[in-house]
């Protein structure tokens, strides 16, 4: 008897082990396809005096990078577009 539930705990945790995957979504999705890394180092930062330009293609690069969020969670979930803080 005691091979038999040992060996039914060992096919329960085989199997929970394999569903798990497929039980975490219900659709797949990937988040962030902007890579906003690869937009930063495109900025030219490292370029003295460039500061205020290094600053402003970043922002830009951030403002992408959420405007590919909002389109990926939908459009219901659009925020402010307000930079003020």
């Amino acid at each position: 008897m005691d091979r038999f539930k040992n060996f039914l705990v060992l096919v329960t945790v085989v199997g929970v082990i394999l569903i798990a995957p497929y039980c975490g979504s219900a659709e797949k999705t990937v988040l962030h396809t902007f890579d906003r890394e690869a937009c930063y180092s495109s900025c030219g930062c490292d370029a003295v005096g460039m500061i205020a330009e290094c600053f402003d293609c970043k922002q830009e690069c951030d403002r992408k990078y959420w405007a590919e969020f909002d389109k990926e969670m939908g459009e219901n979930n659009k925020g402010s577009n307000d930079d003020s803080n």
